[in-house]
């Protein structure tokens, strides 16, 4: 029996006047350089989150601008050291880099935020890229061992070379007039010299002009090490131009000094646990302000026996030291050098004062997949949500100022294994508002609105908790062991288990207008519903092809269900019919579905990203946008359904405006 209609939807034009992205929540934590201050504005700061980089206004958060392109994840960027240019370099896969893939680097012309040009290179994932001191060449790295330098002004590229191994470091060192052009006072051209390394070598190269084939070439120079050898992963650096001496951080915990005048080595002394993960020379006081992996960021000033010319002996002494949750990934100082915008592994963006390392929080993200997210209806609270992740946390938003009001912990029990901590994969808010979580333990948890008390931790599945509902009858759970349960609200015993599916649970919900009917679906390819009344499957649909990923309720009279999932279409329902009354043609796999309160518009969340918006009771397409550079976990409306949240597999979190309503 085939459908009753089936209808094909043109998504081509994409940009729509109906809702636009407001905000993103995020951070791309595995990048070096995750955050860098803008070298003019000072109180602007630069980071991407998943396929996009954001530049955030220090003072108000709210104020962001996005520089988007394509779908795949931002895996490097660069900010020019006049601010005139952005680069962003890409990746072409999360875990399988695919050989055959080209990963290009984007050139943005800052203010007036249009793409200058894309180069295509580099294959696998480009993984580091600097600007020279007066912006007029750019050089990148990638994961294929490859090194390139280009002229930025026409994207001419001046050199490039395959190592044995990626190269892990650039530092563009030295700059001064072009030696052929010496006696041109009016000439333009200057000769550099930059610094790079692998695991293996450290190169110094001089990177030249040559009057007479009115090109640049490249020159190698190897550094002189000491006899016993000094192979190190360099991390980071930079030049004391006052001692002519190049100063490397290691993933050793090393403080390494060159001299530049002959290039050999002077002298390696450790400074931090867990590696150097970055540095900053403050040369109004001859201070260096080092990172660790171990949290900690200490001022240091560095000093040399009297009368020891080649500072063959180095001593170090803390001034300042302060420690910061998780490990510190990169640090920036802003243009006035008053103060510094570092990241941590723990999601988060913090400010320091170089005088004395006083630290404030500017912005908390999840650093894992965010798994799910949800709203207090009852309450219409519509300037907060809830939102869980792989690190088994969960966090409570305010959507004004996007900040953390509350925070539940993944090892919210002191007995707790802290070795094997389960990801939290679901959240609801109860009619008390009291805050529902399901954790890939199997174990389903309650706590109060204000997070802080404990009320039941039960097992609730045999691995993942997908989904939970709440109402005032019962709660309902599905499980990745394809069943659905149903619990009491104040005991919390089990009333009745429906093995409803034979693999994962996806949705599971009761009915709008009888709530004794419980409605799942589950990558099984099967839509159910069971009678709590009759105690029995009631009707079950199925789909042909491809598993389904999430399905709701229309809120008119029929009462009707509106299913989504990969290589199948976006199916209408009618539960006293086996066959879909409805089927909406997608080119694009959906990972999740939500009607809004309302009733009049239904929100999808593709596998790549993108937010498809549709009105009801037509179907009409509204119009998609892309947010995430991977795939959307789950969506929610607001109560008053002025906005659209949309978590990601990519960490970030998307707040969509929708002018619509």
């Amino acid at each position: 029996m085939k459908s009753e209609e089936i209808t094909e939807i043109n998504n081509s034009d994409n940009q729509n006047k109906n809702f636009e992205l407001a905000h993103i929540i995020g951070l791309n934590l595995t990048q070096k350089n995750s955050v860098q201050c803008h070298p003019i504005m000072s109180e602007t700061i630069i980071y991407s989150v998943g396929g996009i980089v954001i530049s955030e206004d220090l003072q108000e958060k709210n104020n962001q601008i996005f520089f988007r392109h394509g779908k795949n994840k931002i895996n490097c960027f660069r900010i020019s050291n006049t601010g005139k240019y952005l680069a962003v370099g890409f990746t072409t896969g999360e875990e399988n880099y695919d050989k055959d893939l080209i990963a290009s680097i984007i050139l943005w012309d800052y203010e007036n935020k249009t793409i200058l040009y894309e180069i295509n290179e580099i294959y696998k994932a480009v993984t580091l890229l600097e600007f020279s001191q007066d912006d007029k060449f750019l050089s990148a790295a990638g994961l294929d061992n490859t090194f390139y330098t280009w002229e930025v002004s026409r994207g001419y590229k001046c050199f490039n070379r395959v190592y044995e191994s990626p190269i892990t470091f650039i530092h563009w060192t030295t700059m001064s007039k072009a030696k052929d052009t010496i006696q041109n006072k009016n000439s333009n051209f200057y000769d550099y010299t930059l610094t790079i390394a692998n695991n293996f070598q450290l190169f110094y190269l001089d990177f030249y002009f040559e009057l007479r084939s009115m090109q640049y070439n490249m020159k190698y120079n190897k550094f002189t090490l000491p006899s016993t050898g000094l192979i190190r992963d360099y991390t980071c650096g930079f030049v004391d131009e006052k001692f002519n001496c190049l100063y490397l951080g290691t993933t050793g915990g090393e403080l390494i000094i060159f001299s530049l005048e002959n290039l050999y080595f002077k002298s390696s002394i450790n400074v931090t646990n867990n590696g150097v993960t970055d540095m900053i020379f403050l040369k109004e006081s001859d201070e260096i302000i080092v990172s660790g992996g171990d949290g900690k960021i200490k001022k240091i000033n560095i000093f040399s026996e009297p009368n020891n010319k080649d500072i063959l002996k180095i001593q170090y002494i803390t001034t300042v030291e302060t420690t910061l949750p998780g490990k510190i990934n990169s640090m920036s100082l802003t243009s006035d050098r008053r103060e510094i915008a570092c990241t941590s592994s723990a999601g988060k963006i913090f400010r320091l004062l170089t005088t004395n390392l006083n630290y404030t929080l500017h912005s908390t993200s999840h650093s894992a997949s965010v798994n799910d997210i949800a709203f207090n209806n009852i309450g219409n609270i519509n300037d907060m949500c809830y939102t869980v992740d792989d690190n088994g946390n969960l966090y409570q938003f305010d959507l004004n100022d996007f900040n953390v009001l509350g925070y539940i912990p993944a090892n919210d029990d002191e007995n707790a294994n802290v070795v094997n901590i389960p990801k939290a994969t679901s959240v609801y808010i109860g009619d008390d508002e009291s805050i529902y979580i399901g954790y890939s333990s199997g174990q389903l948890k309650n706590f109060t609105k204000d997070l802080t008390t404990k009320i039941f931790d039960i097992p609730a599945h045999k691995g993942n908790v997908n989904c939970i509902y709440v109402d005032g009858n019962y709660i309902l759970t599905g499980g990745e062991d394809g069943i659905v349960r149903v619990w009491t609200r104040r005991t919390h015993e089990l009333i009745i288990q429906i093995s409803a599916h034979h693999q994962n649970v996806r949705s599971v919900f009761a009915d709008l207008n009888k709530p004794n009917l419980i409605f799942s679906c589950g990558e099984d390819r099967e839509l159910n519903c069971f009678d709590l009344k009759l105690n029995k499957k009631q009707n079950n649909q199925s789909i042909k092809n491809g598993f389904l990923c999430g399905i709701d309720q229309k809120k008119d009279r029929e009462y009707e269900i509106i299913s989504c999932g990969v290589n199948c279409n976006l199916n209408v329902w009618d539960f006293y019919k086996t066959e879909p009354i409805k089927e909406i043609q997608l080119d694009e796999h959906m990972m999740t579905i939500k009607i809004s309160h309302s009733g009049k518009y239904f929100a999808l969340g593709s596998i790549n990203g993108e937010l498809w918006l549709f009105s009801l009771p037509n179907y009409e397409f509204i119009g998609k946008s892309q947010g995430h550079s991977r795939k959307i976990n789950n969506l929610n409306w607001s109560p008053d359904d002025k906005q659209i949240v949309s978590i990601s597999e990519d960490s970030s979190i998307c707040v969509w405006n929708v002018y619509i309503n």
